[in-house]
């Protein structure tokens, strides 16, 4: 059974630092045209996965600035949605995006992936202790769907990071060039 509790500021400031060094070290370690190779969740290969990443990750700040702005609202109806439904859709979105980082290099991605993450670590590091004792209280069945998320992300996440390990490791070393 998965752990419904929050986690701690100190314990998600850790799996951002620690995730974030993951990436940037497996797909160092890879030549770029090895990103080219292989389809993988919606038919991408593995450069428009880590647009995806580098992408995906500037939100997660902008979340806590929307919560800090929003006005106080009273709870959706039990099974109603909290908020209104994205326009297009999140695979719209995600395609659109990674449509736009497609002349990118890896470089240039793993570099937006590293600015955006800093910024979600500052965020997550300046949030105000009141609003985020309110959250905890307030909002614990977001906090548990969203662990749940990210449970089935690091699923999918540590099988991609599985499958490239694999595949660097069948790369001959230095040494051996």
């Amino acid at each position: 059974m998965l752990d419904e509790r929050a986690p701690s500021r100190a314990e998600l400031l850790d799996a951002l630092r620690t995730s974030r060094d993951e990436v940037l070290a497996i797909v160092r370690a890879l030549p770029p045209e090895r990103l080219e190779e292989g389809r993988y969740e919606s038919g991408w290969n593995g450069r428009q996965i880590l647009a995806h990443i580098a992408s995906i990750e500037w939100t997660y700040p902008r979340l806590f600035d929307i919560a800090r702005e929003a006005p106080a609202v009273e709870a959706a109806a039990e099974g109603a949605p909290a908020t209104r439904t994205m326009r297009g859709g999140n695979d719209a979105y995600n395609e659109r995006q990674v449509a736009k980082r497609a002349h990118l290099t890896v470089a240039d991605l793993l570099a937006e992936f590293e600015r955006n993450r800093a910024a979600t670590i500052r965020a997550v590091e300046t949030v105000d202790d009141a609003w985020e004792a309110y959250d905890r209280a307030a909002l614990r069945s977001d906090w548990a769907e969203l662990s749940r998320e990210r449970a089935r992300w690091e699923d999918a996440e540590s099988s991609s990071r599985r499958e490239l390990a694999s595949e660097s490791d069948a790369l001959p070393s230095a040494t051996e060039l």
